[in-house]
């Protein structure tokens, strides 16, 4: 079977499907008794253990790789270390559906970073129990928990949120195949930053696919077949193998610079959301971190990370970047990124509403400890700081005023830091991108932020799928806007990247280079492909000076 859809991430991906459908992360929610949400999760817990060995016993002599996979999960259900810090988190005031979640997704986090493969494919089984337990025996939801085969995972689902994103990455998964989403979701960012080939807005794919299907994912084209004949399944395998053996030749090339034909040098730096993905950037031939999202030390908690935590986040890598320059930007939720434990009021339209820099207005002391952190990591490397969500001027002077009050508690303290760390803001409205020559003396760069520029100039929610045509970062308004800002950054000599996905669209490079631009930051897979593309470039001479 056929399904036509909307290419979202290149490449070619084959392997059996994981549906995941049906659940809701739980919310942290205000609970009058514990000792009623004790008796709820202890017969819960115990609901899913019973179902989970009648399971495994239906399972052992039909398939034993299931049975296993089922076995350990029914383990995690009887650990009395698991069982305890859940017991632990409800009794220090959560419902037990976040205490289940959370709890799950901090052993998920300790598996997911451990050397041995085995036990990053035991995090999966963390997540499913939890999920088993919230939701309730015989649920229903969890029929494809364990069609992982050697080949790879096709991931199936309706859309998938950031979180439900990262808690894949520690599989082997080779596709991912959705009803909903928009080419700029955060989502496909996280797909495209791990190379995987994704394909959105493919309707009636749920209920076309069934436990261990075979699908291929065709990420360029925006195709996927479902139960595909021996024929079209060589003759895929074929193609993906000549992709493979393409990026290979670019990955080696990717180590030199990318110079122009004239000799112009043109960075190509590397957005990332975890201190993993920076030794993949290093791989891919990136010359430094141009965006490193810190969102994900926040989420999956029940409350922020201390200042200690966030200076090992960031100094990892700082450190893993051997002396290439990282930017980091600071808190950047709200939109479709949320903190539990934040208590922010809901809004009829949450990307016009508190997020990024303004959220960080609200909650200062959030902020102020997440600069500590950072400016203690730059005492190991080349670190630039980046505030997002900038409107005006007025942001930007308190933001550098909480940033001088945390340089002068370290000094104070003694702690070393780099005092001289480049400071930046996000240009992803249109009052930033049209007050540029304003802003530009008073930070040391910019980075464009194409995704909610877009969004904003276009008047389009970049994951509505109702209006994903209306969508297109090379828009005139946008590209003019995009002008507007490297003009006003050369202009005062200031450094000016953009950061978003125009930057990664090959039909973009010709345009950005030509105005101007000397830094791209893209994600990790897209760096040798851009570095080639610069590579076949010649300069108008006007430009070459910039």
């Amino acid at each position: 079977m056929q399904l036509i859809g909307t290419a979202a991430v290149g490449g070619i991906g084959i392997g059996r499907v994981l549906l995941i459908s049906g659940f809701k992360e739980p919310q942290l929610q205000p609970v009058k008794d514990s000792n009623v949400e004790l008796n709820r999760f202890r017969e819960a817990a115990e609901g899913a253990r019973r179902e989970l060995q009648k399971a495994a016993e239906e399972t052992r002599s039909l398939d034993a790789a299931a049975a296993e996979m089922i076995e350990a999960q029914l383990a995690m259900a009887e650990d009395p270390e698991f069982l305890a810090s859940i017991e632990e988190a409800i009794l220090e005031g959560c419902n037990f559906e976040y205490a289940v979640w959370a709890t799950a997704n901090k052993y998920a986090d300790i598996l997911r970073s451990a050397s041995d493969q085995l036990f990053k494919e035991r995090a999966a089984d963390v997540l499913s129990l939890a999920q088993r337990i919230i939701a309730g025996p015989e649920s229903g939801l969890f029929i494809n928990d364990f069609a992982r085969g050697g080949e790879g995972i096709i991931v199936v689902a309706q859309d998938l949120s950031p979180l439900e994103m990262t808690r894949l990455l520690g599989l082997n998964v080779s596709g991912i195949v959705t009803e909903r989403g928009g080419l700029t979701s955060h989502f496909v960012i996280l797909a495209k930053s791990y190379g995987i080939p994704t394909v959105v807005g493919v309707e009636g794919v749920l209920d076309a696919v069934v436990r261990d299907v075979v699908v291929i994912v065709d990420g360029n084209e925006g195709v996927v077949f479902v139960d595909p004949s021996r024929d079209l399944l060589t003759a895929y395998e074929s193609r993906k193998n000549q992709q493979i053996r393409s990026m290979e030749r670019l990955v080696e090339l990717a180590q030199g610079p990318a110079l122009t034909l004239d000799g112009t040098r043109i960075l190509v730096e590397a957005n990332i959301g975890r201190p993993e993905e920076a030794s993949e950037a290093i791989r891919l031939g990136a010359d430094g971190i141009g965006l490193f999202r810190t969102e994900f030390a926040f989420i999956n908690r029940i409350a922020p990370p201390s200042e200690d935590e966030q200076f090992e986040y960031y100094a990892s890598v700082v450190e893993a970047m051997r002396s290439k320059p990282v930017v980091i930007r600071t808190l950047d939720v709200g939109g479709d990124k949320h903190l539990p434990y934040l208590r922010v009021a809901e809004e009829s339209n949450p990307f016009l509403g508190l997020r990024g820099i303004r959220l960080c207005k609200k909650y200062p002391e959030i902020l102020k400890v997440q600069l500590r952190a950072i400016l203690r990591a730059s005492a190991y490397g080349e670190v630039g700081v980046m505030f997002p969500m900038v409107t005006d001027l007025r942001e930007i002077f308190w933001a550098k005023t909480v940033l001088k009050e945390a340089m002068d508690e370290l000094e104070s303290e003694g702690i070393p830091f780099d005092r001289s760390l480049r400071v930046g803001v996000m240009i992803e409205v249109p009052s930033a991108a049209i007050l540029a020559e304003e802003l530009a003396p008073h930070v040391d760069f910019f980075s464009i932020g194409t995704n909610d520029l877009t969004q904003y100039t276009l008047a389009v929610d970049r994951g509505s799928e109702s209006v994903r045509d209306y969508y297109d970062h090379l828009h005139p308004a946008v590209l003019r806007l995009v002008r507007l800002v490297i003009d006003a950054a050369n202009k005062h000599g200031k450094v000016v990247a953009v950061c978003g996905e125009l930057a990664g669209d090959l039909r973009a490079t010709k345009f950005l280079a030509e105005s101007g631009l000397r830094v791209f930051s893209v994600s990790p897979s897209a760096v040798p492909v851009v570095k080639d593309a610069i590579r076949r470039l010649e300069l108008p001479s006007e430009t070459k000076g910039v």
